[in-house]
């Protein structure tokens, strides 16, 4: 009886470590994020990052820098969020034990069933259109082509200005924005209130 019990909490065991998939991300890029001088006084004059870690078939990203009275910077414990095959989960990445876990919607967040998905589609928001802006910068030494790109939330229609190097080798613009049909790495993001 003993042995049948060890069996089966043994293949349970196996089952449950059986259905994690582990990830390897090998490379990091770092974006200093621009503040408003009007915002600065929230965020106490820190300096933050959008950090994306890259792996050949997923990207986790993270806001570094910022508090606020629920998240503490020194916390073990932060909210990210982590895309694969063009679907951006928020997660929590608990950095001493390198899990990460999906963050499990509400019902107050929204009505109907989609908002309930533990996914989103895209990481910008609904993307309406894109517009190639035939024209390029060069930005800490990258090349880039800049490309207008127009969202749409229940609220209103934003404009949002990336710049792209795509001849770059590092590819998170496809994870960012997957349905831009663009590849290479992204320099730059402007949204009119931060960039």
């Amino acid at each position: 009886m003993k042995n049948l019990f060890y069996s089966l909490i043994a293949l349970c065991s196996l089952t449950a470590f059986g259905q994690q998939k582990t990830y390897s991300f090998d490379k990091k890029v770092s974006y200093k994020i621009s503040i408003p001088d009007d915002y600065s006084a929230y965020y106490d004059g820190k300096e933050m990052y959008f950090v994306n870690y890259i792996s050949k078939d997923a990207l986790l990203g993270t806001f570094d820098g910022f508090t606020n009275e629920y998240a503490s910077s020194t916390s073990f414990n932060h909210q990210s969020f982590f895309i694969q095959k063009n679907r951006v989960f928020e997660v929590i990445a608990n950095s001493l034990e390198n899990r990460l876990s999906i963050k499990a919607p509400s019902y107050y967040e929204g009505i109907d069933e989609k908002s309930l998905q533990p996914y989103s589609d895209n990481f910008i928001g609904n993307i309406e259109s894109i517009k190639n802006l035939n024209s390029t910068q060069t930005i800490n030494g990258y090349k880039c082509n800049e490309y207008e790109v127009m969202t749409k939330n229940e609220y209103e229609q934003k404009p949002v200005t990336i710049c792209v190097d795509e001849k770059n080798q590092l590819n998170n613009t496809s994870y960012l924005l997957p349905k831009a049909n663009l590849k290479g790495l992204l320099v730059r993001m402007d949204a009119g209130d931060f960039n």
